[in-house]
């Protein structure tokens, strides 16, 4: 088994936020276990598709692959084909269920992950990715029955039982949390991250003694484990340790310099031993990186409006981006498939010359610049555009099928084909 942590574009940065920095979205989201096509490449799976192109295994493993790639339209176009040659393909619907759920759609990719479970019943990852899905779209109870499902299946899972005593936490259920995390620690001693969790967890409860010799445990096992230094930083402040506190958080820094909490809490310590300067200078990077932390979550939620059709919520998150990062590339192209789905090509043309100002090789821009300047008749400014998305990745499938309408608009029949 395989474990990913890859949402759609950097959402991984939302794991990172603390008290400190507020978010739109969970601070910790369940990470989704992936499994399946280990044993078979891509170079294979396209092979066998060349001889067979009705095989449904080589289907599942390209849509398996491309979503660990983060090519969700490449995967769910290999995924739908896999569906419409064996609608019962348990591992189809689950592959289907993970790419809804790096898109953060969360209704489609719960709906998916029980048709999987209604195929595989007893299936211990679909039911953990079940509950991950419940967690991460803030159904604590129906995340917790999945993940006990799992543990039920397959007890010596460690992901199951953490994310259980995490979704406790989430609850706010602390004491059940901590003796769930007490629980894991007698059964796995070794697991960094559980005693870090459960230092966390303590600093919420007000037991600062336990919290830092959870925190020192994690980093014994782990000396690279950012978070552990945070919370031990934040132990020492809370302790008027100032000194120390600052060792921990230059520390933490070290590790993760995109710590944003770190360098929140870095400021605040510089300050009160009068280092102004240095306060000053932290406090710069932890404004810059929490503007960039709010533009990817912009990002993200805009996306999923987008998605939804909901194009008043997208086009106002990606306004936010834009205004926050001017020369944020998918900020830009994403506001020009709003204008364009409002049917306003000359200003989606404007947001994809802009986006491809800060990234003159996105094929997707290229593809989706050509078909909107062939809709409006511009045919010699059009064509280069489409043969520059074809050039840079024709094996893309939202490249390939923009390009497509593009050279249809264009009357060019068997490029289109």
């Amino acid at each position: 088994m395989r474990f990913i942590a890859r949402f759609i574009f950097a959402l991984i940065a939302v794991t990172t936020l603390f008290a400190e920095v507020p978010s739109s979205g969970q601070e910790q989201p369940v990470t989704l276990i992936q499994q399946g096509s280990e044993g078979v490449s891509e170079s294979e799976a396209l092979e066998i598709l060349k001889k067979n192109p009705a095989h449904v295994g080589a289907t599942v493993t390209l849509g398996t692959i491309a979503n660990r790639k983060g090519q969700l339209d490449v995967g769910r176009g290999y995924l739908l084909r896999a569906l419409e040659l064996s609608p019962g393909n348990a591992e189809a619907h689950h592959q289907l269920a993970l790419n809804h759920g790096y898109r953060r759609d969360w209704d489609k990719a719960v709906q998916e992950m029980r048709v999987a479970l209604g195929i595989e019943p007893n299936n211990p990852v679909y039911c953990f990715n079940l509950g991950a899905l419940y967690y991460n779209s803030g159904s604590y109870t129906n995340a917790l029955n999945q993940f006990r499902l799992a543990m039920q299946l397959q007890p010596n899972l460690f992901e199951p039982h953490f994310a259980m005593a995490s979704t406790l936490e989430a609850e706010k259920k602390l004491q059940e949390a901590e003796a769930e995390f007490t629980k894991i620690l007698e059964k796995y001693p070794n697991q960094a991250r559980a005693y870090s969790a459960r230092a966390a967890l303590r600093m919420q409860e007000g037991d600062s003694d336990k919290a830092r010799r959870d925190a020192e445990q994690a980093i014994r096992l782990e000396p690279a484990n950012a978070a552990a230094h945070y919370l031990v930083g934040r132990i020492h402040e809370q302790n008027q340790h100032l000194r120390e506190a600052l060792m921990a958080y230059q520390r933490a820094i070290e590790l993760e310099k995109g710590h944003v909490n770190a360098r929140y809490r870095l400021a605040s310590v510089y300050a009160r031993l009068g280092q102004k300067e240095e306060a000053s200078r932290q406090s710069e990077i932890f404004q810059s990186l929490k503007a960039k932390v709010d533009c990817i979550n912009a990002v993200i939620f805009g996306t999923n409006y987008l998605r939804q059709g909901e194009l008043p919520l997208a086009e106002e998150r990606f306004i936010a981006a834009i205004r926050s990062d001017p020369q944020n590339s998918e900020a830009l192209y994403y506001m020009g498939l709003v204008h364009q789905q409002k049917g306003e090509p000359i200003k989606a043309v404007d947001m994809f010359q802009k986006a491809l100002s800060v990234n003159a090789n996105a094929a997707i821009v290229h593809a989706n610049l050509g078909l909107t300047l062939a809709s409006l008749g511009r045919v010699e400014d059009a064509r280069p555009h489409l043969e520059r998305a074809v050039g840079l990745d024709n094996g893309d499938f939202a490249v390939a099928f923009s390009a497509g309408r593009g050279f249809l608009a264009l009357e060019d029949f068997s490029r289109a084909e």
